[in-house]
């Protein structure tokens, strides 16, 4: 079969239809499966312990789990599935409660509309459709699976949830409920501390974090809801719930988190923000913790910085040989200011610390200013941009260069006073890099020109300018690919177009990890001319492109030809008229 998403219309009453079905043991008997004398042994046995004769077959060895479901699918007439060819859906698994899922030997797969499509290795348990339609008012499709795989599949993604739930039945046992709730409201500070430090809330918070790291989660996000917290993980860009937690234990666990942070666990009105060091499987991870309030209780999102992967190559961020080869270059000028450019999230942040990387030795003095201070490194000096204290990025930057550097990183340039800092800097010595949220690389002069810069100026001190967004990259264990059709094919000249299957190398989502894709301005002494003589935007964008400049959109589809992305990926990321 190949893999692939299945939809199913499946007339159930028809299906279960018993007449003029062949029986299990006649089919394996004809295909040579078995031989008679095996069959009449398992009879017996079936007979005497009341045990499904396929269940029979299996123990005793004569026939394999997959290869009973296999038939049982031609005795039945529903599809067989193999579960690691398929990609199964995240909302499948949330839409239906753990304990049915795994009383009935039932693995939520897709949705489609309103209609649920469940894996079951028993044909014949039509309990297992009723209860999940009452469950989860949906129409149930059936598909049959190997009881093997099915049960890998509920503790793959089950797994976390039965073990969160052990730990709150501890948790709702040991306690009055009530008590608690009213102990929370009245904002007893004894109480809540006493409640946070209870066994299962702290086990809970440590399996949670525990499970952010396997997942390659780069964010949790803990949201209270009116009588619930529901707990997300973003996973490669993409927000994922894992489960809801009973209320009782809503303030408990928040407030667990702001204990490990340093926070104020008696204020839920203001804003805050702390951090925590955690040292899980032999690696040192740090998790940033944000902290606001909301109509329900406190909001919060931890964000999961792995000390390991402040070290990362400039080609393994996504960026071309030839792109990375010319970054490495420019940044050896003495003086001169380089911009990288981008939404939140889009990956300046890991590729400015690569480049600090590349800069950093004994020989130099480097100062960043930084909101916040995300991964630590030697012989840098950190300054984290702290309102408490006043220190913000444009007097911080004027303490700096009081400091004697040779390279300062500014982490983002907000203000007009920041940018004429920054400026002088770069243009009295220093090396200077600094961060802007612009669309794309020819923007971001407008953008600095708007911020009162004088237009010389900037383009004799700036070095180059690199634009970039993240995308998820393609599982390389099960990707496909396709001929595009006629009108990609104008719009892109893509001969083909790659596409995620699933498999269990990438937890059946089809991609693994994120890269990104880039473009890049370097300044030079013919691209400053066409720039200070630029009337608008798309008319030097088209003469860049004459010279060989590649767009977001260039860079987006050199990386679905290699095979790297899908084209949705890219549309996504990087949004032309």
């Amino acid at each position: 079969m190949s893999k692939t998403h299945l939809y199913l219309y499946d007339d159930r009453e028809a299906t279960l239809n018993t007449k003029n079905r062949k029986k299990l043991g006649d089919i394996l008997v004809d295909e040579g499966i078995i031989t008679k004398g095996e069959l009449q042994k398992a009879l017996i046995i079936s007979r005497e312990s009341n045990a499904r004769l396929g269940q029979v077959l299996v123990e005793l060895g004569f026939v394999t789990d997959e290869k009973i479901t296999e038939f049982l699918s031609q005795q039945f007439g529903f599809p067989y599935m193999k579960l690691s060819n398929i990609i199964i859906d995240n909302d499948a698994i949330s839409s239906v409660n753990r304990a049915i899922a795994e009383k009935h030997k039932a693995l939520p797969i897709f949705k489609n509309g309103n209609q649920l499509t469940i894996a079951i290795a028993d044909p014949l348990n039509i309990f297992a459709v009723d209860e999940i339609e009452m469950q989860t008012g949906m129409e149930v499709a059936l598909v049959l699976a190997s009881a093997q795989d099915i049960e890998e599949g509920l503790e793959k993604y089950y797994g976390f949830t039965k073990k969160a739930e052990e730990l709150f039945k501890d948790f709702t046992i040991s306690k009055d409920a009530q008590s608690e709730r009213d102990a929370i409201a009245d904002h007893e500070i004894n109480e809540i501390m006493k409640m946070s430090s209870d066994t299962p809330v702290v086990k809970f918070v440590n399996l949670l974090l525990k499970e952010a790291i396997g997942s390659r989660a780069s964010d949790i996000h803990l949201e209270c809801l009116d009588s619930s917290l529901r707990v997300r993980m973003r996973i490669d860009g993409i927000l994922c719930e894992k489960m809801q937690p009973p209320p009782e234990m809503k303030k408990a666990i928040i407030s667990r988190i702001k204990i490990l942070s340093n926070l104020d666990i008696g204020n839920s009105r203001i804003f805050q923000d702390g951090r925590f060091q955690l040292n899980i499987n032999d690696r040192e991870i740090d998790f940033r913790v944000s902290v606001v309030p909301g109509i329900y209780g406190e909001n919060i999102v931890i964000r999961i910085l792995d000390q390991k992967q402040r070290y990362v190559e400039l080609e393994k961020l996504g960026l071309s040989k030839d792109v990375s080869n010319s970054l490495k270059e420019v940044i050896k000028n003495p003086q001169g200011i380089c911009l990288l450019t981008g939404p939140t999230g889009s990956g300046k942040t890991s590729t400015l610390y690569s480049l600090l990387r590349l800069l950093n030795s004994k020989e130099r003095k480097i100062i960043t200013i930084e909101d916040p201070v995300e991964y630590k490194f030697d012989f840098i000096t950190q300054i984290p941009v702290d309102k408490t204290t006043g220190i913000d990025f444009s007097n911080g930057l004027r303490a700096v260069l009081r400091h004697d550097p040779d390279i300062i990183m500014v982490g983002e340039m907000r203000d007009a006073e920041t940018a004429k800092l920054a400026l002088s800097a770069a243009m009295t010595g220093h090396l200077v890099f600094s961060t802007l949220h612009t669309n794309n690389a020819i923007s971001t002069i407008q953008r600095v020109l708007t911020l009162g810069i004088d237009s010389e100026n900037l383009l004799s001190a700036l070095r180059m300018i690199l634009a970039q967004r993240l995308v998820r990259k393609l599982c390389p264990y099960c990707k496909i690919d396709r001929a595009s059709d006629e009108e990609t094919k104008e719009k892109t000249g893509l001969e083909k177009t790659y596409y995620p299957v699933g498999c269990e190398k990438c937890n059946q989502t089809g991609f693994f990890g994120r890269t990104a894709i880039a473009e890049y301005l370097k300044i030079n002494k013919d691209i400053r001319l066409k720039l200070s003589n630029m009337k608008n935007i798309d008319e030097t964008l088209e003469l860049l492109k004459k010279n060989g400049f590649s767009t977001l959109m260039d860079d987006g589809i050199r990386k679905v030809s290699d095979g790297v992305t899908t084209l949705e990926e890219v549309r996504k990321a990087v949004w032309e008229e």
